[in-house]
């Protein structure tokens, strides 16, 4: 009995995590109320999403492994060179910030505010005529600092990586698949150190961590391919919606 509970919480979690890491609905949030939910220490909660953020890696590459081209930006010798800038922005941000957020903003105030401030955000960029104009070095530390603001619960980092592309003057689709990018680097790093630095507590946990990783890569492939189709504007203000729609709940409640 004791191993369906935690495979049935590795499920809910998986599905929690792998939906909400590309949707720009703020992963951290969802997984700050899931585990609350489901009684959840904060440090197993931290190691299962990291494993789970592995599992939305390898749902990344499957689906545009096939077909690179698929992702239809348009690379430049310096793209990568871009990218990694933009990841190396935010995680100095996030280590530099990581306390002080971790002490005062992970709460359900927290979360309220994160989710005002990253729909605010969206709907900035959403104002903003879209344009078809190429990476460069200023563009993607821009990207990198917009995106840092998703250290604070509920903003959502894929939110904010669009939303930051979209304010430098990439289209609304480029800012879509910049945001895959990024998070194909940032995850596949975070994943890497906290499982070596975790991994005694992975095995305590298989049931459930295991049974996460099965349900964050199909989530995570489905949102992909739902994030990969947004060439308008209509799924974004769903989002919007949704966010704002949360944080009233969450403030009443």
């Amino acid at each position: 009995m004791e191993l369906n509970v935690d495979i049935l919480k590795g499920l809910c979690l998986g599905t929690i995590e792998g939906l909400t890491e590309f949707l720009p609905v703020s992963s951290t949030a969802h997984l700050i109320l899931g585990s609350k939910l489901l009684n959840l220490s904060n440090e197993v909660l931290t190691t299962n999403t990291i494993v789970v953020q592995a599992s939305s890696v390898l749902a990344l590459g499957v689906y545009f492994g096939r077909d690179y081209n698929t992702m239809q930006l348009r690379i430049t010798p310096n793209f990568i060179y871009y990218s990694l800038i933009c990841a190396g922005v935010f995680s100095t941000i996030a280590l530099l910030l990581e306390d002080y957020v971790k002490k005062n903003l992970f709460s359900i105030n927290g979360i309220i505010l994160g989710l005002f401030l990253g729909s605010f955000l969206m709907g900035i960029a959403l104002l903003i005529k879209q344009k078809k104009s190429d990476l460069n070095l200023w563009k993607s530390f821009l990207i990198g600092v917009v995106q840092a603001l998703a250290i604070i619960p509920g903003v959502s980092r894929s939110g904010a990586a669009i939303s930051g592309g979209i304010l430098v003057g990439l289209s609304l689709k480029d800012s879509v698949r910049f945001s895959f990018i990024q998070a194909m680097i940032l995850l596949s790093l975070a994943s890497i150190y906290e499982l070596f630095k975790s991994f005694y507590l992975v095995l305590q946990n298989i049931e459930l961590i295991s049974s996460s990783f099965f349900a964050g890569f199909i989530s995570s492939f489905f949102a992909i391919h739902v994030l990969d189709k947004l060439g308008n504007k209509s799924l974004f203000i769903l989002f919007i919606i949704y966010r704002t729609v949360l944080a009233l709940f969450l403030l009443m409640y």
